[in-house]
């Protein structure tokens, strides 16, 4: 009896370490904060889009350019919470303007609107939504 018990205990043991090992295995990174400036933060997929837009306009491949869009990023965030600070208004009608136009580059350099739809794997609409939130 008292060796079907250790047996057992050894089972539920195994299965334990088993099942801990594959779920942490079966884990994986979603995201993650690389930067925090004032009260925003910049993603590790933040850096990754602006990446494959830069790959995508013919740049190399380097980790010099992933260097180089971060700093971008910080740059504008810190823009960005300095015009908080300073009660800078922009009219809602200039950031539209904006964001046509650089929906308008991006498509002539991707090629079209449903081109850039299928790049971004996002409706032209959410992209604006995203680029208006930087």
């Amino acid at each position: 009896m008292t060796c079907r018990r250790t047996g057992i205990a050894a089972w539920l043991i195994l299965l334990t370490v088993f099942l801990h090992s594959t779920l942490s295995r079966a884990q994986t990174l979603i995201d993650q904060v690389v930067a925090t400036v004032g009260n925003q933060i910049i993603l590790r997929s933040d850096i990754e889009k602006q990446y494959m837009q830069y790959l995508a306009q013919g740049g190399e491949a380097a980790e010099e350019a992933r260097c180089g869009i971060f700093d971008q990023l910080i740059l504008s965030k810190l823009m960005v919470n300095q015009a908080a600070i300073d009660s800078v208004d922009v009219p809602e009608a200039q950031v539209e303007s904006e964001l046509d136009r650089r929906m308008r580059f991006y498509v002539r350099q991707i090629g079209s609107e449903q081109k850039l739809e299928e790049y971004f794997k996002t409706t032209i609409r959410q992209l604006k939504v995203e680029l208006r939130d930087m």
